[in-house]
C-alpha cells in the first residue's frame, strides 16, 4: 500500500512542477492540441488510475460528495446536449481536480509521518517558486501580458505568507516586503492585485494586527485616490464599452459588463438546471470571448443554481472544518498548509469574479493539492 502512497506523492510533485511554468505550456502545440492539454489529460488519467488502485476510505469519498454531484450534473448535460469542445475540456479539468483532491486527501489521512512529508513538499514548492517568479518577472519587465499566469501569484503569496508566519515566528517586516514583491509581479492583472490585498487583510484581521489593518486600508485609499487623480488610464478609467459609474468616474470593464448582462438574461431562461454550456462567444457575438470572464456566472449558466450551490457547499463546508482545525494544537508545518488553503481559496474566489481560474488546470490542480492536504489534516486525529 505504501507504494501507491508514493505514486500519489509523485503526482503531487508533477502538479507543482507544471504549475511553476504557468500558462507557458498552452503556447506549445503538439499537433491538434497544446502541451498544456496533454499534461492536463495525463494528470487526470494518472490520478484516476491511482484512485482505482487505492481508492481510499469511504469517509474521504463522502467528504467530496457535493463536488461529485456537481460533476455528475455537468456530465449529464454534456451527454444529453450537443457536443461542445469547450464544455468537454472544462469537465475533463474538473474531473481531474476531483481525483487529485480525493487521492491526495486519502494519502495525507493515512501517511504515518505527515510532518516530514509536508516539509518535503514545502521545500520543493519553495524551490519551484524561483522558476515561476523568474517567468512572471520576465513578463512584467518586457510587458508580456499574461493574466492567466499571474493568477498563480495568489496561491504562491498565500503559501509564503503562511510559511513566514508559522516557520519564522511573527513575520513583521517580512510581510510588507513580501506583499510589495507580489504587487510588483501582479501589475498585469488588477483582479489579482485585489485578491492579494484581500488576503493580506484577512491575514491581519485573523492575527489581531488591527493597527496594521487600519494603516493598510488608509494607504490603499490614498494610493487609489492618487491613481484616479494622476494616472486614471491604469485603472481603465474614462471610457470604454458599457462603462460603470463609480464615484463619479467611468470604469472601463472591457466588455465584461455587457457580456454579464447577456449571460444573466440567458440564465433566467433556466435558472435551476442551467444550459449545459456557458455559450460566451455565441451570446456576446465575438469569437475572442471564449470565456464569460466570471466563473460564478459560468457555473450558473452551465449547471444552474443547483450545480453552483453544490460546488459552493463543498468548499464552504470543507473550509469551515479547516478553520476550526487551525486553532487546535499542531505542528508549524501543518499550520502552513492549513492557512495556505484558507488564504489561497479566498483569493481565487475573488479572482473568479472577473476571470476564469476554473478553466486553468495549472491553477486549480495546484489549489486542489493545497486544499486536499488541509482537508486531510481536518480529518486526522493526531
Amino acid at each position: 500500500m505504501q507504494l501507491f502512497y508514493n505514486i500519489k506523492v509523485f503526482g503531487v510533485l508533477v502538479i507543482l512542477a507544471i504549475s511553476a511554468f504557468g500558462a507557458l505550456p498552452t503556447k506549445i502545440s503538439l499537433g491538434p492540441i497544446s502541451l498544456s492539454a496533454a499534461l492536463t489529460a495525463g494528470i487526470a488519467f494518472y490520478f484516476l488510475f491511482a484512485f482505482f488502485i487505492s481508492p481510499g476510505s469511504k469517509k474521504v469519498f463522502y467528504f467530496h460528495s457535493p463536488l461529485i454531484f456537481f460533476l455528475i450534473m455537468n456530465v449529464v448535460w454534456f451527454v444529453a446536449g450537443d457536443f461542445d469542445l469547450r464544455s468537454f475540456q472544462r469537465i475533463a479539468i474538473w474531473v481531474g481536480m476531483l481525483f487529485v483532491s480525493i487521492n491526495v486527501t486519502s494519502w495525507a489521512v493515512r501517511v504515518d509521518n505527515l510532518d516530514q512529508a509536508l516539509s518535503n513538499i514545502s521545500s520543493t514548492l519553495s524551490f519551484l517558486s524561483i522558476l515561476y517568479f523568474g517567468i512572471v518577472a520576465y513578463q512584467v519587465a518586457f510587458n508580456v501580458t499574461d493574466p492567466a499566469t499571474s493568477i498563480l501569484l495568489v496561491i504562491f503569496f498565500s503559501f509564503f505568507l503562511s510559511r513566514y508566519q508559522h516557520l519564522y515566528g511573527r513575520p513583521g517586516d517580512r510581510v510588507i516586503i513580501l506583499f510589495i514583491f507580489f504587487l510588483a509581479l501582479s501589475v498585469n492583472s488588477r483582479i489579482v492585485l485585489l485578491a492579494l490585498f484581500s488576503i493580506l487583510i484577512i491575514f491581519l484581521l485573523r492575527n489581531g494586527h488591527i493597527k496594521s489593518f487600519l494603516i493598510c486600508v488608509l494607504l490603499s485609499f490614498l494610493v487609489f485616490a492618487a491613481v484616479v487623480r494622476f494616472a486614471p488610464a491604469y485603472l481603465g478609467l474614462n471610457g470604454g464599452d458599457n462603462a460603470l459609474l463609480v464615484g463619479g468616474y467611468t470604469v472601463n470593464t472591457s466588455g465584461r459588463w455587457y457580456a454579464w448582462q447577456l449571460m444573466i438574461e440567458s440564465i433566467r431562461e433556466s435558472p435551476f438546471l442551467g444550459h449545459g454550456t456557458d455559450l460566451a462567444p455565441e451570446l456576446v457575438g465575438v469569437a475572442r470571448w471564449s470565456h464569460p470572464h466570471n466563473d460564478y456566472l459560468r457555473l450558473l449558466h452551465q449547471c444552474g443554481a443547483i450545480g453552483l450551490m453544490a460546488f459552493l457547499i463543498f468548499f464552504i463546508r470543507a473550509h469551515h472544518r479547516i478553520a476550526k482545525r487551525v486553532y487546535r494544537d499542531m505542528s508549524s508545518q501543518r499550520r502552513v498548509f492549513l492557512d495556505s488553503s484558507i488564504y489561497a481559496t479566498s483569493g481565487i474566489a475573488i479572482v473568479m469574479i472577473t476571470d476564469n481560474p476554473l478553466s486553468y488546470s495549472y491553477v486549480i490542480y495546484f489549489l486542489a493539492v493545497l486544499n486536499a492536504l488541509a482537508y486531510a489534516m481536518s480529518m486526522r486525529d493526531d
